[in-house]
């Protein structure tokens, strides 16, 4: 046990542990142990469908597209996501984000390394190739009740994360041209909370009475700053998924103003319906 398990002891947050006061050791990172972890999450290998990263559940079949996105064409590539958001999982994450429990911090890393394998996937479907991080912003008033955007501790985490395969990846010359891997170039000019909206409200048509229109835009950026954004797959980070209307907004603005080749939301959960 570490000096700092001695002062700071980790417990068990998980169902199966509730009430019996389960330290956990230096081996076991986060802040569940490996059995509440399996139990009482719900990973997702691979979404039903290939585009909206919607998932129906163990052995559903797999679709390209399901009618959804048939019906609303996206203009992003696709999403991916770690977990279901299910009660367990909403739960940490909350805590996390809305009660200022920051030490969650510790089992919000744990889950974004299931990207890696969705990153591979994506790889080999769309040819992914040394792709941008950005993160979703949130509006100025989210930010100052918060006192951060999840967002980008999700896509800066990323980015440690890809750093060392990145930096294998990439030639010489493309290392040394100061190429960007992390980019906060999106602005919120959103004035309501996405997660105060109804599902229905989220698919609206942004021009239609009383639709939830999602806003957002580029940063002033230099020039010289700019070219380096531009034509790049992007890998775009949010903390849930409940629709794809973010996704989409962000995706139309990031591919109308940087010529983004591919937009895939990255997220720790995903909303099932």
């Amino acid at each position: 046990m570490s000096w700092l398990d001695i002062i700071f002891p980790r417990y068990c947050l998980g169902a199966n542990c509730e009430g019996q006061q389960r330290l956990l050791n230096k081996y076991e990172l986060g802040l569940l142990c490996p059995e509440c972890r399996d139990k009482n999450l719900t990973w997702i290998d691979q979404p039903s469908c290939l585009r909206c990263g919607q998932w129906y559940g163990e052995g559903a079949l797999t679709f390209d597209q399901c009618r959804n996105c048939i019906d609303q064409p996206h203009a992003y590539t696709a999403i991916r996501s770690s977990l279901v958001a299910d009660e367990h999982s909403m739960e940490l994450l909350k805590a996390w984000k809305y009660d200022k429990q920051v030490g969650i911090w510790q089992e919000m890393q744990i889950w974004t390394q299931a990207w890696q394998k969705h990153i591979d996937n994506l790889t080999e479907i769309h040819d992914l190739q040394h792709p941008l991080i950005v993160p979703v912003p949130t509006t100025r008033a989210s930010y100052m009740k918060r006192g951060f955007n999840q967002a980008e501790w999700l896509a800066q985490e990323l980015n440690k994360q890809l750093n060392k395969q990145l930096i294998k990846q990439l030639t010489k010359q493309t290392a040394l041209d100061g190429t960007a891997n992390y980019s906060d170039c999106l602005i919120s000019k959103n004035k309501n909370k996405q997660a105060r909206l109804l599902r229905s409200q989220r698919l609206k048509n942004p021009g239609s009475k009383g639709a939830a229109s999602q806003q957002f835009d580029i940063k002033k950026l230099r020039q010289s700053t700019k070219a380096k954004l531009l034509n790049r797959d992007i890998l775009l980070i949010d903390d849930i998924c409940t629709t794809g209307a973010t996704a989409h907004a962000c995706a139309k603005v990031l591919k109308r103003e940087l010529k983004a080749r591919n937009v895939f939301l990255l997220t720790l959960l995903r909303k099932t319906w």
